[in-house]
């Protein structure tokens, strides 16, 4: 029963140093982890700038060499940051009011995963449609890679049949072709 004493007289005075040494190492990741989670979440503050404002300036420190987009139904990439800076300004010239919002920012290890709302009034023409005049609202999300602190790849959702309804477009079938048989 002695040793049994003299072992918990140690054992519980070690124990509570293990745990506490455990509890700050553990505070000490939360700290690092919260550290990077802000240094992501002011990347993605900076794309919003950049779509917000039109600043082309902030590009190069927030899209890396050999940045790509996807765009879900769009079969032609976005590719580096001259391809960043004419998306933005493309859809600046057509929705000079443009606004992203967001609605969620999560950061998970080096991916950051956007949910956004955007806003704007068609003011600029596309090719041969002229503009409406009409205010448009989507929602999408982007989940973007970040290699050594800037932007790397990213993947964007959002639907573009939802902006060319609210610009006024019309969806219609194309026209077939009826063919009479022979009667014989």
């Amino acid at each position: 029963m002695r040793v049994s004493r003299v072992v918990l007289r140690f054992a519980g005075p070690a124990f509570v140093l293990v745990m506490l040494g455990l509890a700050s190492g553990c505070c000490q990741q939360q700290a690092v982890d919260s550290s990077a989670t802000e240094a992501m979440t002011a990347l993605a503050e900076r794309a919003r700038t950049i779509w917000n404002e039109g600043d082309l300036d902030l590009i190069d420190d927030l899209v890396g060499p050999g940045y790509v987009r996807h765009v879900v139904d769009i079969s032609e990439d976005i590719v580096g940051s001259v391809g960043f800076g004419e998306a933005v300004m493309a859809f600046r010239t057509q929705f000079p009011d443009f606004h992203v919002r967001f609605d969620e920012v999560i950061v998970a290890g080096d991916r950051i995963v956007l949910r956004w709302t955007v806003t704007g009034t068609d003011a600029g023409a596309v090719g041969e449609l002229p503009p409406t005049g009409m205010p448009i609202q989507i929602s999408g999300a982007s989940v973007i890679h970040v290699i050594d602190g800037r932007f790397s790849e990213e993947w964007m959702y959002y639907n573009e049949g939802a902006i060319m309804q609210q610009l006024g477009f019309t969806l219609a079938p194309p026209a077939m072709e009826i063919v009479e048989e022979a009667e014989g």
